[in-house]
């Protein structure tokens, strides 16, 4: 019964080191993450077909709805439509 016991954690070793393998793998392979940095002006335009969620990607600005309290709804976005924006660092 020993041998088995013995048999057993070996094999968890033996897995586990593999899975970190894997891992360590994984990551030396993989490209570097670089985080974009969206440049909006303070003050930006919409532009034709933009939409809240669009511009919000671009400038990187989750908060636009908050920082523009003259749109009471995401319909009331249309071209030339100013909005302050406030992006995240």
């Amino acid at each position: 019964m020993a041998a088995a016991a013995v048999n057993n954690r070996s094999f968890t070793l033996n897995f586990s080191f593999l899975c970190v393998l894997v891992f360590m793998t994984a990551l030396a392979t993989a490209g570097p993450v670089v985080k974009k940095e969206y440049q909006c002006e303070e003050i930006y335009i919409v532009g034709e077909g933009e939409t809240l969620q669009t511009i919000s990607e671009k400038c990187n600005a989750p908060f636009i709805l908050f920082d523009n309290p003259h749109i009471q709804d995401t319909d009331d976005i249309y071209e030339g439509v100013p909005l302050k924006i406030t992006y995240q660092r």
